[in-house]
């Protein structure tokens, strides 16, 4: 299955894992034909930390990996759309390329539930060298 790169989706954090660092969400809305609203998407984890300078305030970073369609796992590349929310303040990611985005929280905001919901565009998976 070939996901076609520029489509923009809306994910939900679904829940909170068991395995260490790796979450779910679920599409808010359908990737083209391929993929259905509501769709279970998986990914991880790549950085939580506390920063002091120039403000005390919690970063995390997320990527997602892959998204489950008619009961099988399908690889899924997706960026990061930089937006202002309620929740967290998205930053731009550390290297675009890499499919990871960045989100900013002040003390006692950081919550990953459903409420946290975040934008993405998919993307064509780089290929290895």
């Amino acid at each position: 299955m070939t996901i076609p790169p520029g489509i923009t989706v809306k994910i939900a954090l679904r829940s909170k894992s068991t395995r260490r660092a790796h979450f779910e969400g679920q599409l808010l809305n359908a990737i083209g034909e391929l993929v259905p609203k509501g769709a279970i998407v998986h990914g991880r984890i790549v950085r939580l930390g506390q920063e002091f300078e120039p403000s005390h305030h919690f970063t995390l970073g997320l990527k997602f990996d892959s998204v489950e369609v008619n009961g099988r796992e399908a690889p899924l590349t997706l960026m990061a759309v930089t937006r202002h929310g309620l929740i967290g303040l998205e930053i731009e990611p550390f290297d675009p390329r890499e499919g990871i985005g960045m989100f900013e929280f002040a003390p006692g905001r950081l919550m990953l539930d459903q409420k946290f919901v975040s934008e993405w565009k998919t993307a064509v998976r780089e290929q290895s060298k």
